[in-house]
């Protein structure tokens, strides 16, 4: 072998290395590129994943419509940015919406979207559970759970489904997706409720095990709280 042959030949593959390794990189890159490009396919799924987000408090929307799609999950939150997605804020609330929801803020939030349906306005269940805590609607301001109103009463939880069924104590179901087995759909007892059996049947209440602070502010209707 020549010297000229040895000095050559190695040249030769290191220019041709050097091709393939830029040759490869460009291919990367560019696939990289057509991988992430929008596609109207990637963007019905990209805004249906958002739709879920927000009006369902999906929090794995995006990582599944990422998985669905093939991208990382910052290139779906990138891309939700420019389709204006991730900027979707529900218009006011009016005094009708609020009044629907204070009167029906015990029950569960896919139920207070209907009745609001009912009504003529549209609300997302994201967007109700979200006014729904700004206004504090929460249970315990509203009324009790059965269970909740049989530690309010010191008592044991079966004498208040028995006072229920027996038409004794009004509550109403609260409309959940609670199943057979899970112990089904939950009671709801409102706080005007909750007083006028206290005040039919005082016997049934145990004072020595109420829930002292509890019962008082139901009595006092909060003035105790203040």
């Amino acid at each position: 072998m020549t010297q000229a042959a040895i000095v050559t030949e190695p040249e030769g593959l290191m220019f041709r290395t050097n091709r393939a390794h830029a040759h490869w990189g460009l291919v990367r890159s560019g696939a990289r590129r057509r991988k992430w490009r929008p596609t109207e396919e990637n963007d019905a799924v990209i805004r249906e994943a958002y739709l879920r987000m927000v009006g369902r408090n999906d929090r794995q929307a995006l990582n599944r419509a990422a998985a669905e799609i093939g991208w990382p999950k910052f290139a779906v939150t990138r891309r939700g940015l420019e389709l204006g997605l991730a900027r979707v804020k529900e218009a006011d609330w009016s005094v009708e919406e609020i009044a629907i929801l204070r009167a029906n803020g015990m029950y569960n939030p896919e139920a207070i979207r209907r009745k609001l349906a009912a009504a003529g306005f549209q609300r997302s269940r994201g967007g109700i559970i979200l006014k729904r805590k700004r206004l504090a609607l929460t249970a315990s301001h509203l009324g009790y759970s059965a269970t909740s109103f049989a530690r309010l009463m010191g008592i044991d939880g079966h004498a208040v489904l028995r006072w229920i069924y027996q038409e004794l104590l009004i509550a109403e179901r609260r409309e959940t997706a609670r199943t057979a087995r899970q112990g089904g759909d939950s009671w709801f007892i409102t706080r005007q409720g909750a007083l006028d059996f206290i005040y039919a049947h005082p016997d049934e209440v145990d004072l020595r095990k109420v829930e002292k602070w509890l019962f008082l502010e139901l009595l006092t209707d909060g003035a105790i709280s203040r």
